[in-house]
């Protein structure tokens, strides 16, 4: 039995569903077979209403509409695995995003030694050197990468933005 497995082909779905940890596809499928109380594979609005009133929620006509559209995605009345996956995928894919954006900033204020708001080549070398696979670096080889591939608008230090594309 494959537990992602729908009519629909959705790539972009199918990478979300791949970058999931396991903790999370795991809760999610105990969620789902909680709510699918025939155990037939699916979800139907039924089983949705009684299983939220089971938790406590009383849901309008409305509410539950709203729920069945964004979970059926196929729009064939009942929601499969990979369906009610899709808001676990998308909250995980947006806490990623939220993660390296935060990575990054930590980054670049680590490099930029002198608070100037931006990274000279000597700070972005210094900063190499305290990598121990990277020590036998010389300053020549960083400044030639430096100018090369890392500063793209050649104004002799990395901006923000500059820093986030060589995905340190």
């Amino acid at each position: 039995l494959c537990l992602v497995c729908a009519d629909d082909h959705d790539p972009a779905l199918d990478e979300k569903i791949r970058t999931l940890p396991a903790e999370k596809f795991h809760k999610s499928h105990k969620k789902f077979r909680f709510f699918d109380a025939d155990k037939t594979g699916t979800i139907d609005r039924e089983e949705f209403q009684k299983g939220l009133k089971q938790l406590g929620y009383k849901p309008t006509e409305g509410k539950l509409d709203h729920i069945m559209t964004e979970l059926d995605r196929n729009r064939d009345g009942v929601v499969v695995f990979k369906e009610f996956l899709t808001p676990t995928c998308n909250k995980h894919k947006e806490e990623n995003a939220l993660s390296q954006a935060a990575n990054a900033d930590r980054t670049f204020e680590m490099l930029d030694t002198d608070e100037d708001g931006q990274i000279s080549s000597e700070e972005f070398y210094l900063a190499l050197l305290t990598w121990p696979s990277l020590q036998d670096l010389t300053q020549p080889e960083v400044d030639e990468f430096f100018a090369n591939f890392a500063d793209m608008d050649g104004n002799g230090f990395l901006s923000f933005e500059e820093l986030e594309t060589l995905h340190l």
